[in-house]
């Protein structure tokens, strides 16, 4: 039997065509005055500080060997993944995938296949090689009292980030998502990555022709692809939400999905906040 074809059916490269159709989405979603970005937070033992802001420099990640936003950090983590080259092993990591912009709504309850956080998991999970995702404190919440783990909600006029609909909230412990649709805050989300399976110095297997002991076949490999990920999660996490979007907001013209978009804010009181990067004069006011 020949496993060859399905090894080659399975890789990665296939995201090179979602990253392309990404981009697409994320030029819709940026006529929103709606922000996309990921970057890397953890690799080996390293990691960065998650929850990205708008305000941070995204335009530095394209130079960043790890494709994270400290710069120190990234340094760190390129010597983890020199040093499992070494070695010849391989290494995994963390994305977070952060989004600005979304109004309080998007989303569905009434249905499993509504659910916005249900979408962006199976979109995540959906890229080779991805194993975990948490949106929020995710896994964190777990293990703390409700008290401690849900998102209040205080009246606009005290200090604090407005989240949307006249109202502000002092943490985003949901990650922007309850009850499957957006409630106004960020939505953050986190993706592990497993270590690549295609080692220098493989691991025992079997031969499939006779089911007999053979190790199994060293096959060319990069040592570490999180920074790669890290774009392709970018532009997945980005078409899933335009196709949400579209489905919400459905229109035969840009300017008219704008316009609905812009009355849909205005009803449920939301103040748009475009991201730094965004200038978009026919877009979400």
């Amino acid at each position: 039997a020949e496993l060859r074809p399905v090894l080659e059916r399975a890789s990665a490269r296939e995201t090179a065509a979602r990253v392309a159709v990404g981009a697409v989405a994320q030029q819709l979603l940026e006529r929103l005055c709606v922000s996309v970005r990921a970057h890397v937070v953890g690799v080996g033992s390293v990691t960065s500080p998650a929850g990205g802001t708008p305000d941070a420099d995204w335009s530095a990640l394209d130079a960043r060997k790890m494709r994270c936003l400290d710069a120190h950090a990234d340094e760190l983590m390129a010597q983890q993944v020199d040093a499992a080259k070494a070695d010849r092993d391989t290494l995994g990591g963390t994305v977070e995938i952060v989004v600005w912009g979304l109004p309080p709504g998007i989303g569905g309850y009434v249905t499993s296949a509504e659910r916005l956080d249900g979408r962006l998991a199976g979109a995540a999970l959906s890229v080779q090689a991805m194993k975990g995702v948490e949106f929020g404190d995710g896994m964190a919440v777990a293990a703390a009292r409700g008290s401690q783990a849900h998102d209040e909600m205080l009246p606009a006029q005290d200090a604090g980030v407005s989240h949307g609909m006249g109202v502000v909230r002092p943490t985003n412990h949901a990650g922007g998502i309850e009850g499957g649709m957006t409630n106004g805050a960020p939505i953050v989300m986190r993706v592990a990555m497993k270590p690549l399976p295609t080692l220098m110095r493989p691991l025992a297997s079997v031969d499939i022709s006779d089911g007999a002991a053979s190790p199994a076949h060293a096959e060319r490999s990069d040592t570490c692809a999180i920074a790669a990920a890290a774009v392709v999660l970018e532009a997945v996490i980005a078409l899933e939400l335009a196709a949400v979007v579209r489905a919400q907001f459905g229109m035969q013209h840009m300017g008219d999905v704008v316009n609905a978009w812009n009355a849909y804010c205005a009803r449920v009181a939301y103040p748009t906040i475009a991201a730094p990067w965004s200038d978009h004069p026919d877009g979400a006011v």
